[in-house]
């Protein structure tokens, strides 16, 4: 079972508990201990949403993660670094809503993100933007 909290990730095998928390002189630790949404893939792959440093991947293999961040240099990367929701659909694709950075696709094969625009409310508020997924 996996916990996302304010202090990082948090893995519970039967009968000990794993963290994992940011270290910033390790490219393949947690990016940010602020964990917003865990979605397991079809593929059996954890991914991790944090509020202010990007898309995380968890290697089970190597027990490291892989960071997927905004570049403003590279329009294939994630738009935003503050991710709220993570969904897959039924054909396998990943869909990942920002805060201020609209909605995501992710191609798993090519690593690279396609961006769809935010929609705000009047007041331009990020709490009102909302996320429906349909299935079809």
């Amino acid at each position: 079972m996996w916990f996302g909290t304010q202090g990082g990730l948090n893995k519970y095998v039967g009968y000990k508990f794993s963290v994992y928390i940011n270290d910033l002189k390790d490219n393949y630790s947690i990016s940010s201990n602020s964990i917003r949404d865990i979605l397991e893939d079809n593929e059996g792959n954890i991914w991790i949403a944090t509020l202010d440093e990007g898309l995380n991947m968890y290697d089970k293999e190597k027990d490291q993660f892989i960071r997927y961040k905004h570049d403003p240099n590279n329009l294939k990367s994630i738009s935003n670094d503050n991710i709220d929701k993570i969904y897959e659909d039924k054909q396998g694709v990943l869909w990942i809503g920002t805060l201020l950075g609209g909605l995501n696709k992710f191609d798993k094969k090519s690593k690279t993100f396609t961006h769809f625009a935010s929609i705000y409310t009047e007041d331009f508020s990020p709490r009102h933007i909302a996320l429906y997924f349909f299935p079809y």
